[in-house]
């Protein structure tokens, strides 16, 4: 389950979280204490706070933020894998609340709910367009509700279907009973004008095991990160071999870790601005079309011409996610820059990487790339940092190390790059493991 918000804030004892759930209502100190005690029951997976948990989606009460943290309970019943919370979970399939049912249909299918009468209940639900139908045709699929393939075909055929349900619907078919006539239809759906289209199509491409369309989905103007989980979850499902398979491995993962905006294939549907202050606010733009699109425009202006125009909003990148990404990809070439301009890039590239963010961030392997394209010596003394799954948890980052590494003349390094490849032999992610094999032995040789 992912944390969020809320485990930035200081940690509840399980004691703690059972006595906010028994204070009535009009006790609380603020009315989000429910869904916080709620959330950190996650940690504490028991039989007592099962009870609890199970005592408190039983709640009749209209409150909003009762509602809000039943749906909370209930996903957090699932996380913890409490079969017996089916039935009572089943019981709130006939709420008039849509995110309430939506929750219920995640919760039976993580607990993997074999209920013919509950898919009975959320095929029901399909028909009704106020409830999140893409959400309920997936909870279906992995819990094999095949009775039901006839209500999601339906929805699948039918004309006012969004694309993000028909991609599901295609999924769930295919999962449910073995057809995949309509699969390809799910490239198309990678160059759909909506984002959420676009994303929504990765899963459901993973969903259907399509791993031939993982070039298409590399090629899509979407987050890496969304790529690179097809990637991690196409292989471990249906490579055995990581090494024998049509596919390079390494050449997809360097494709998405490099991003270099000339392989995207953009959607030129949209008006493109020429000036140099509208490209360079366009990086900020929630669309990775769009700014895929003004990263490629600044790129053919040239740095130099555009560094000025970056400082004018430095402080705004530095606050911004998003920006700082595509501004990684910016600074791979900085020869147009002076020696000043240089310094500046190789601090703020080493704030992405050694900064409080995030340990998952999408910018910090590329940050990695940058600096060590700009001077790989600099890097030398944070190399075995950057490989260690302790201080980069999310592989792609060591696997960006990795991959700059290759890119070395191993003779004439001044730093043991040897020892500090035969240290990823046994990390933890297999696709570092492959990666570091073959290096050292290209290294040997």
């Amino acid at each position: 389950m992912k944390l969020g918000a809320f485990d930035t804030l200081p940690p509840l004892t399980k004691e703690e979280a059972f006595s906010i759930l028994e204070t009535p209502i009009d006790g609380l100190q603020r009315s989000s204490d429910y869904y916080k005690a709620v959330f950190h029951l996650a940690k504490y997976p028991c039989l007592e706070t099962e009870e609890v948990l199970l005592s408190f989606i039983e709640k009749e009460c209209e409150d909003q933020s009762i509602q809000i943290a039943k749906r909370k309970a209930i996903e957090v019943l699932a996380v913890i894998g409490c079969t017996r919370a089916i039935p009572f979970i089943g019981t709130n399939l006939n709420s008039n609340d849509p995110y309430l049912i939506d929750s219920c249909a995640w919760a039976l299918k993580e607990l993997c709910c074999k209920d013919k009468q509950m898919h009975r209940l959320i095929g029901d639900l399909l028909l009704d367009e106020k409830q999140n139908q893409r959400g309920l045709v997936q909870s279906l699929s992995k819990m094999g509700a095949i009775e039901q393939t006839p209500r999601i075909i339906k929805l699948l055929n039918d004309p006012n279907s969004s694309p993000a349900v028909i991609g599901a619907s295609i999924a769930a078919v295919n999962e449910l009973i073995g057809d995949s006539s309509k699969v390809e239809q799910l490239k198309d759906f990678l160059r759909l004008p909506n984002q959420n289209d676009r994303q929504c199509a990765v899963q459901d491409i993973i969903d259907t095991k399509a791993i031939d369309l993982l070039p298409e989905v590399i090629e899509s103007p979407i987050s890496p990160y969304f790529k690179l989980r097809a990637i991690d979850s196409l292989w471990s499902r249906t490579c055995a071999n990581v090494i024998d398979n049509e596919l390079n491995l390494f050449e997809l993962i360097e494709e998405i870790l490099l991003d270099n905006p000339s392989n995207i294939k953009v959607l030129k549907n949209c008006k493109e601005s020429n000036s140099l202050k509208d490209l360079t606010n366009q990086l900020f733009s929630t669309d990775f079309n769009l700014a895929y699109i003004a990263l490629l425009n600044l790129l053919n202006e040239g740095l130099a011409n555009v560094f000025p125009i970056l400082e004018d909003l430095w402080d705004k990148f530095m606050k911004d996610y998003g920006a700082i990404y595509f501004l990684t990809l910016l600074f791979r070439d900085v020869e147009q820059l002076n020696d000043l301009q240089k310094k500046k890039v190789v601090e703020f590239l080493f704030s992405c990487i050694q900064g409080d963010w995030p340990l998952n961030m999408k910018f910090r392997s590329s940050a990695i790339i940058s600096l060590m394209r700009i001077d790989h010596y600099t890097c030398k003394d944070h190399l075995s940092q950057w490989l260690s799954p302790k201080f980069n948890p999310y592989w792609p980052c060591r696997y960006a190390t990795l991959m700059s590494i290759a890119s070395l003349d191993f003779k004439n390094q001044d730093v043991n790059l040897l020892d500090q490849v035969s240290s990823c032999i046994n990390d933890p992610h297999r696709f570092i493991r492959i990666k570091a094999k073959k290096l050292y032995s290209n290294m040997r040789n």
